[in-house]
């Protein structure tokens, strides 16, 4: 139970208030009477009373099944021991089931205080009156997280529930205005199972803490119970408590009946360091395993700690000891030697088999039978979404942008029958940009021509010294471009040859096109490009060029007084500062543009073509808030508008702000940075703060009447966590005044500001 949604849906008298109307509806059920009419209301209400009346037959076993799943908090989530509180992004309230009718309140309600977890005071004090109120509700809980101090409430809780808590989930970032004399007596009190350690911050010594410490020190060794125990997930520059509280080491070597201790690694390890030394003292305790989870959380800084080797930490042990270690590693941290296996108990370091090449997968199937299964399977296995640019190494010829690269060469080489099926699936999506990778994938192609037919998209850039411009040579690329005959996306080199050959035989089949450039190039040959794609939908121009040597485009690409094709045209990216071509596309009716994406900086040539495209557009993307001053006012249809910049150039946002109105427009995107700045504030924070409020301030109804919602898309979540930080967060203020206006702020994943802990 999270008392912060659910505390207040047990309260009897809320049961007592639905039970009239749910008896009501089971009276008039189409089994109990006649149906008066034909109209809609009366088939409505008779079919809720059906489904009241058949919930009633439910024995109360299935019902408590049923009712588990969005009353329960999983384990994983309850023993998270990250930074910030799992239950801080909770938008909804899972106990709302309760409150259907009496017997769903009677049988649910053990389920709701199985797992308890108290984030403020008002909580704690919620909690002790409930269980004062119905003393039979403190026998249901069995697992108890605290995430502060919160006086003597947290010993009562523990007082009134006894020795049914078993698993105790507590952090000792403890603040010295707080008084943790309730923490201490729950810690002397307790008999549990499982002590989970969470919510680690920056470094604190205060006397709090240091009372808290050393009653869990004094108290570890004589609890009876006590199985597991569980170190919270290090942060960045600050030393995990394993290593800041020693004694907490030395106590858990001391207790007898401990069976596992976790702990999170994260830093480079070497036979003298600190973390060899605990694992020692830890196993020191013949009772004890210890299971290394190794640490993903957080952003990797240019001096942060490298990650640690856990197989050589393991290594660095005593042998006797190394068979009482497990490894985790995420999936994220696989290496190129190994394949790890997170339920090992043993090793976690299972070496890939070898090659077998006459192995046959189904051989019980036909072939064609056997091949369409695993067709299925491999492609899932290896297909991802759509990636932002990866590193891709030389002589690859399938995007990896779009499959697994790790998955494909493991693939590759289990089978010459998982190979041939991978390789249909790899030519989907060709990628050359060197020669290596070109040869082998026109081998590939040539081993069965369907393939060529298979190919829906392709990458081509060009390098000096191997690229592409030496291709045009001995080996015909220009002939293999045609042969590709159902491509639908395409990035290509804008120049002649690979262009011509391109719309030589799929021009009609082209859907996405991305031209890229370097430095100057002859345009004359690109007359009417969008007249060669009749069925082009996406463009990304990044041609880069000097505007100095380039000719004028309006007499290459079109003319005042030329015939429009580009009827199907719906998004136009650009990815370049100077861009003499958008003065040519402002020149054409491009009936169906929808979407606008600006990479660049400088949009002081994009003022034009907004003028006569903007009645069109839905969706703008620009990275600078330096706008054009007519954005706003020639986009009537616009829905959606994204802008991203630094913290310094919110005044010139709050300047187009303030003379903008669009009536049209439903959603602002902000990528502009927001900090938590919730405690101890800079004079520049503090001015930060006085800059968001002011352009907050600038969303109004005059100014936007279908305004709905303001994202604030920062990668640091600046929504306040504890009940600390919400005294002193100016967010929910800010989220308050939108909200006053029927406008929603959100962050980076969507999340709205819900005021809870109160």
């Amino acid at each position: 139970m999270h008392l912060g949604r659910s505390i207040s849906s047990v309260h009897p008298r809320k049961g007592q208030l639905l039970e009239p109307a749910l008896e009501a509806d089971s009276a008039t059920s189409p089994l109990n009477s006649k149906p008066t009419g034909p109209s809609p209301q009366a088939h409505h209400s008779r079919s809720v009373s059906g489904y009241v009346s058949m919930a009633h037959k439910l024995a109360d076993e299935l019902i408590k099944e049923i009712l588990a799943g969005p009353l329960l908090i999983p384990d994983e989530v309850f023993a998270d021991t990250g930074s910030v509180s799992p239950f801080s992004t909770i938008n909804h309230s899972s106990s709302d089931a309760l409150l259907v009718c009496k017997r769903w309140l009677r049988v649910a309600t053990p389920t709701l205080y199985e797992t308890v977890v108290i984030r403020s005071m008002a909580q704690a004090k919620a909690l002790v009156c409930a269980l004062r109120r119905n003393p039979m509700l403190a026998g249901y809980i069995k697992k108890l997280r605290v995430e502060g101090a919160y006086g003597e409430y947290t010993h009562k809780t523990v007082e009134l529930a006894g020795n049914n808590i078993t698993d105790f989930c507590f952090t000792l970032t403890l603040y010295s205005d707080r008084s943790v004399a309730g923490l201490v007596k729950t810690i002397k009190e307790l008999n549990p199972r499982r002590v989970i350690l969470t919510m680690p911050k920056q470094a604190r010594s205060n006397k709090n803490v240091k009372a808290v410490v050393n009653a869990l020190v004094a108290e570890i060794p004589y609890w009876p119970r006590l199985e597991k125990f569980m170190f919270p997930s290090p942060v960045a520059w600050v030393n995990s408590e394993y290593l800041r509280y020693p004694a907490i080491v030395m106590s858990l070597a001391a207790a007898s009946r401990l069976q596992n201790v976790h702990i999170h690694v994260h830093w480079q390890a070497t036979h003298d360091s600190p973390l060899i030394n605990v694992l020692k003292l830890l196993l020191s305790n013949k009772s004890c395993r210890v299971s290394l989870t190794q640490w993903q959380e957080g952003v990797r800084w240019k001096f942060a700690p490298q990650p640690v080797d856990i197989q050589d930490v393991v290594v660095a042990l005593p042998l006797a000891m190394q068979t009482r270690v497990d490894v985790n590693v995420p999936r994220q941290s696989f290496s190129h030697r190994t394949l790890v296996t997170s339920d090992s108990k043993t090793s976690a370091f299972a070496v890939l088999p070898a090659s077998n090449s006459s192995f046959r997968p189904l051989s019980f199937l036909t072939n064609e039978a056997g091949s369409a299964v695993w067709n299925r399977i491999i492609r899932f296995t290896v297909q991802r979404e759509q990636s932002p640019a990866r590193y891709t190494a030389p002589g690859t010829w399938y995007n990896c942008t779009k499959f697994n690269d790790y998955a494909v060469k493991h693939l590759l080489k289990t089978s010459t029958k998982f190979s041939d099926i991978l390789n249909d699936i790899l030519v989907e999506h060709l990628y050359i940009v060197d020669h290596a990778g070109f040869v082998e994938a026109k081998k590939v192609l040539d081993a069965k021509p369907v393939r060529k037919k298979r190919a829906v998209s392709i990458v081509m850039r060009s390098f000096p010294r191997g690229g592409l411009d030496v291709l045009w040579g001995g080996t015909s690329l220009g002939k293999l471009l045609p042969q590709l005959t159902d491509l639908t996306e395409a990035t290509i080199q804008l120049q002649y040859d690979v262009y011509h050959s391109l719309t030589h035989r799929n021009a009609n089949s082209i859907r996405k096109l991305t031209l890229t450039a370097f430095g100057t190039w002859n345009g004359a040959w690109a007359g009417g490009l969008l007249d060669l794609f009749p069925v082009l939908e996406e463009l990304c121009w990044s041609v880069e060029h000097a505007p100095s040597e380039h000719p004028p485009l309006n007499r290459q690409l079109g003319r005042k007084d030329s015939s429009p094709k580009a009827h199907r045209l719906q998004s136009l990216k650009l990815t370049q500062p100077y861009c003499p071509f958008m003065e040519v596309m402002s020149m054409w009716s491009l009936p169906e543009l929808r979407f606008l994406d600006l990479k660049t900086k400088s949009l002081d040539f994009i003022e034009d073509f907004v003028g006569s495209h903007g009645h069109t557009l839905h969706k703008i993307v620009t990275v600078t808030t330096r706008l054009p001053n007519n954005i706003f006012q020639a986009t009537p249809s616009l829905k959606s508008m994204e802008v991203a910049g630094a913290n310094s150039e919110m005044g010139e946002l709050c300047r187009i702000l303030d003379q903008a109105s669009n009536a049209s427009i439903e959603t602002i995107i902000l990528r502009i940075l927001a900090h938590r700045g919730h405690t101890n504030l800079t004079a520049k924070q503090r001015a930060l703060n006085q800059d968001w409020e002011r352009l907050l301030q600038l969303f109004t109804r005059a100014r936007f009447p279908a305004l709905k919602t303001v994202q604030i898309a920062s990668s640091i979540d600046f929504w306040p966590s504890t009940e600390r930080e919400i005294k002193t967060s100016e967010w929910p203020r800010f989220a308050d005044i939108l909200h006053e206006r029927g406008i929603r702020l959100t962050d980076l994943h969507e999340r709205g500001w819900r005021r809870r802990l109160e």
